[in-house]
């Protein structure tokens, strides 16, 4: 999941006086979505580092109803908004506890790590309405990448906007590769945002 980059970054910038608060899902939720995880990379943090955990606020029994009764693609098509990722419904419980961390310590500035992809509505959402500073960790490609699955073209099309919408708002947006680079400065990403 690439969450080693951002394990490595929490403790090099602690070196430099900064002191990461870390906001994500809670391990129950984790353990519900089925992903692998590698819980040894906790050990490697700072003991004193503040982790809030929020619900995902997926609708896991719904989900697994209308997965038994196949009939979960209809939702997926019709409902994409909310079915084309897991982590769409973190989005707004995430919100309301990322506000009160940033009041409480003063934060000034966010990093997010995507995929999840649809976590860049949260960088936006903070940026936007709180007035900070963004800095969006990209890992992969999204809809130019060959592993994500569409209902349809048009909802190619869809997250395509999405892509294009919310990509581009970061203050700073870094990638994995020279080859990702040239992708979104060929799409115009550049001209919005820094890359």
């Amino acid at each position: 999941r690439g969450v080693q980059r951002t394990t490595h970054l929490i403790n090099k910038i602690r070196k430099y006086g900064y002191n990461p608060i870390v906001l994500t899902i809670t391990e129950k939720d984790l353990d519900n979505l089925n992903v692998k995880t590698d819980r040894s990379l906790l050990n490697s943090l700072p003991s004193n580092l503040v982790v809030k955990r929020v619900s995902s606020g997926i609708p896991f029994k719904f989900n697994d109803f209308i997965k038994r009764v196949k009939i979960y693609r209809l939702f997926w098509f019709f409902a994409h908004n909310y079915y084309w990722e897991n982590s769409n419904w973190w989005n707004r419980k995430a919100y309301k506890e990322a506000k009160k961390l940033i009041d409480k310590y003063q934060i000034e500035l966010i990093y997010t790590s995507s995929g999840p992809f649809s976590v860049f509505k949260l960088g936006y959402k903070i940026k936007k309405n709180l007035k900070l500073k963004w800095v969006a960790d990209l890992r992969d490609p999204f809809t130019d990448g060959y592993a994500w699955q569409f209902a349809t073209k048009f909802h190619w099309y869809l997250l395509r906007r999405y892509e294009n919408k919310f990509f581009t708002k970061p203050n700073v947006l870094i990638v994995n590769t020279w080859e990702v680079k040239k992708l979104y400065e060929a799409r115009g990403f550049s001209r919005k945002t820094k890359i």
